[in-house]
């Protein structure tokens, strides 16, 4: 039986590519990469369990492959091609997982790889110019399917073989999706995202935050990629500070904070603050950076003063008074957004 690995998203897209190939009598293995958020520190993830549903109503294997330890290091930190606007490593990002569906291939004896992409659809990786440039690098162009828009590329091994009927795959290019809703009403597919505008990467104020942990913590590593997409962020001397906006954020920081300093109200709702200092300090967290903890908890705690506990990394707990701080000083100190 032919079989095929598909690098899958989660969105309409990568849907519409399996069920393509599964018209055609094809098993597939999806495999999804996660490269924000790694799974060691995440105890639920809705996106994880709808991906999961989807793939067990489709009638696939899904694999989910947590690579952020090695992403961090092969294509964050000094990605080949360079940043998008933000802080995207975009043509890195796209080599890479191509690269890792390849050897995925290999390993379980699938006769091809797919993906989602639509030609024309995005500018930094999904131009004719790109794709052809990403076949290239990866040395897997022959191999890598694109169903959605297979009509417009070159044929691909699969599809001069035999094992792939090309006729009854799509040549869709550009942004629009009413090819694709179209698709998917015929193919039953009723639940399904909307289109997203890209992963956080591309997201202006979770840049600032990679922009700031780079300048001054270039080893760090997924647990403190995990705690950028929580809370407000403040730098303030070698530490970042986090303080939460809401009950999920506050229950996150705490499920999550292990060994930090950690700062709650005492009696009264508001949000916990988590002290992270940069790895490479071989200083003491100082009293002051731990009063500014406290003080930001008083601020965001309906700005007034408040008795705060303070939770220590050897499990001691200290009750300190919290005065708010002060505007000018919050937007000093404010990673920006």
């Amino acid at each position: 039986m032919t079989s095929a690995v598909g690098i899958l998203s989660g969105g309409l897209d990568s849907l519409l590519a399996v069920k393509l190939l599964q018209n055609q009598g094809i098993e597939i293995h999806g495999l999804h990469f996660e490269i924000l958020f790694s799974e060691k520190y995440q105890k639920n993830n809705e996106k994880y369990e709808d991906m999961k549903s989807a793939a067990l109503e489709s009638g696939y294997t899904l694999h989910i492959v947590d690579i952020v330890d090695d992403y961090l290091e092969d294509v964050l930190k000094n990605p080949k091609y360079g940043y998008g606007k933000n802080m995207n490593p975009c043509l890195d990002c796209h080599i890479y997982m191509i690269k890792k569906a390849g050897e995925f291939m290999k390993k379980i004896g699938a006769d091809f790889i797919f993906s989602g992409e639509v030609l024309g659809q995005r500018p930094m990786t999904q131009m004719l110019e790109k794709l052809i440039l990403i076949n290239k690098v990866t040395g897997l162009g022959e191999y890598l399917l694109r169903p959605l828009s297979a009509k417009l590329l070159e044929p691909t091994i699969p599809e001069k073989t035999g094992l792939v009927n090309r006729s009854k795959l799509e040549g869709i290019e550009g942004r629009g999706r009413k090819i694709q809703i179209a698709l998917a009403k015929e193919f039953g597919i009723t639940e399904y995202p909307s289109p997203a505008g890209g992963c956080l990467y591309t997201d202006p104020g979770f840049s600032c935050r990679i922009k700031d942990i780079m300048t001054h913590d270039p080893c760090f590593t997924a647990r403190d990629i995990y705690f950028m997409k929580y809370g407000r962020h403040f730098r303030f001397d070698d530490c970042r500070i986090i303080v939460g906006r809401d009950f999920a954020e506050n229950n996150a920081l705490e499920e999550a904070s292990g060994n930090l300093w950690r700062c709650s109200p005492e009696t009264v709702p508001g949000p916990t603050s988590v002290i992270i200092q940069d790895s490479g300090s071989e200083k003491k967290i100082s009293d002051k950076i731990i009063k500014f903890s406290v003080d930001l908890v008083a601020r965001y705690t309906k700005n007034q003063p408040i008795k705060v506990i303070v939770f220590s990394p050897d499990g001691t707990e200290e009750i300190l008074d919290g005065h708010p701080v002060k505007d000018e000083d919050s937007k000093q100190y404010r990673i920006n957004q």
